[in-house]
């Protein structure tokens, strides 16, 4: 199994996640800074268009859905 994660700026979330992931069965770990793709293609638009869930709350964890799905495809380190 091959662990991915994409980094949209969580920070402390992934300290250690790579022991963590090699540790439970992965026999490879990456993780992909995605923040600045996140921001301009995803956040951006999503503030432009008011995009608030219940009048109260960004769709945050919702609008990453699509980048992390593109992100395994990508040029690994």
């Amino acid at each position: 199994m091959i662990a991915f994660c994409a980094d949209i700026g969580q920070e402390e979330e992934l300290t250690g996640l790579d022991k963590k992931a090699l540790a439970t069965g992965a026999s490879r770990f990456y993780a992909l800074n995605l923040v600045e793709e996140f921001a301009r293609d995803f956040i951006f638009p999503m503030v432009q268009a008011g995009a608030i869930y219940e009048n109260q709350y960004f769709l945050g964890t919702s609008i990453a859905r699509p980048l992390n799905r593109q992100g395994p495809g990508r040029n690994r380190p």
